[in-house]
């Protein structure tokens, strides 16, 4: 296939309706009714001659950027410097399993998928300056939780709306593709992040497996550069469940979503479609002056970006359960989900604010905080 036909195929399948739009638009390329129109019309421009290389370079850029920091799931490991020190100093000799051109990598591509299985393979590997990204590639089939909202409606083109009355309605969908899990370490922190290639809500054992899976092939790869066994490298997973009130407390952010408890009732409450922020909502706001205190056990917020005058808003979720209000040593939340990213700035700028969220908490507070598994 064409490459630049191909470049437009994954963009429109791999980004949501909300998210392509606006990337797009900020590349001056026009968007129709739903994806499937989008994409019609962007390959009918392939084929006219209108989208030259400097655009496609473009569109490029901006892809592999949303690739490498869109939607994603992730969970969290603290290694040691030793183990950093190791994977630094050693990369450059670690073999890749399969050639980038081999597969059409970072694209999706049906026509050399029949070279991938669900093992994972590594294609791809960039070293920087402050981090080294570890691309794994692999066939999966993941069941991901699909909202019906208008944004879904539009996407497919949908030729009727849900009642007015009706909302929070979601669906399952199963579905084999080619996903692109990557490890991030970051040289100086020396965190490890699991980055998964979806942030559509999996299920807890796709989730488990999926983790498992890279994060055993990750340091298989790892190992297989030690020639005597000299290291023991050493991950210890973070704990995520303490930055919930963190940022409940202290975020300057828009938050969208929340699942508290006051006293042994149970609340949860949710605005994605507007612009406010649910700490200040009038019942939210009343029903707290009511009580001592609530324990927040989930949370998302949101931070308006603008990318070429397109305004999105993209957002970090910690989707925390009654359970872990038990206070119990099981009581632990091990994973994120990260959505509508377009680059690098909006993936740091939420991760940075989780820090200095919990960093104010904790100078607050004076609590500690148990951040290893």
């Amino acid at each position: 296939m064409d490459s630049k036909k191909l470049l437009i195929k994954t963009v429109c399948e791999r980004m949501p309706w909300k998210v392509l739009q606006v990337a797009l638009k900020s590349v001056k390329l026009p968007v129709s009714k739903g994806t499937e129109a989008t994409l019609d019309k962007l390959l009918n421009l392939v084929t006219l001659g209108q989208i030259d290389d400097v655009l496609e370079r473009q569109l490029f850029n901006l892809y592999c950027d949303y690739l490498k920091f869109g939607d994603k799931t992730v969970r969290f490991d603290s290694a040691s410097g030793e183990s950093i020190q190791f994977i630094v100093d050693n990369v450059c000799n670690m073999q890749l399993d399969i050639s980038p051109k081999d597969i059409n990598f970072p694209f999706r591509d049906s026509e050399s998928d029949c070279k991938l299985s669900s093992k994972y393979k590594l294609v791809q590997l960039d070293d920087t300056e402050e981090h080294i990204y570890f691309y794994f590639v692999s066939l999966k089939s993941l069941t991901e939780k699909i909202i019906l909202d208008s944004n879904y409606l539009q996407s497919i083109n949908a030729s009727f709306t849900l009642p007015l009355d009706l909302f929070n309605i979601t669906a399952n969908q199963r579905k084999e593709k080619r996903y692109y899990d990557i490890v991030c370490v970051n040289k100086s922190t020396g965190v490890v992040d699991y980055r998964l290639d979806t942030a559509s809500g999996l299920s807890t054992d796709d989730l488990e497996t999926s983790f498992r899976d890279l994060k055993t092939y990750f340091a298989t790869k790892i190992q297989s550069l030690e020639k005597n066994n000299a290291v023991q490298l050493s991950f210890e997973r973070k704990n995520l469940f303490p930055y919930i009130p963190a940022l409940y407390r202290e975020s300057d952010d828009r938050v969208c979503e929340l699942g508290f408890q006051v006293g042994s009732v149970t609340h949860h409450e949710r605005m994605r479609v507007s612009n406010k922020d649910l700490r200040d909502e009038v019942f939210h706001k009343a029903g707290k002056k009511e009580v001592d205190s609530i324990d927040v056990f989930r949370i998302a917020v949101r931070k308006l970006n603008d990318i070429n005058h397109q305004t999105y808003e993209s957002e970090v979720y910690l989707p925390g359960t009654i359970k872990l209000m038990s206070g119990t040593s099981i009581s632990k939340l091990d994973h994120a989900i990260f959505s509508n990213c377009l680059n690098e700035h909006d993936y740091n700028y939420l991760m940075s604010s989780m820090e200095n969220c919990m960093s104010k908490y904790q100078k607050d507070d004076f609590i500690d905080i148990e951040l290893v598994s």
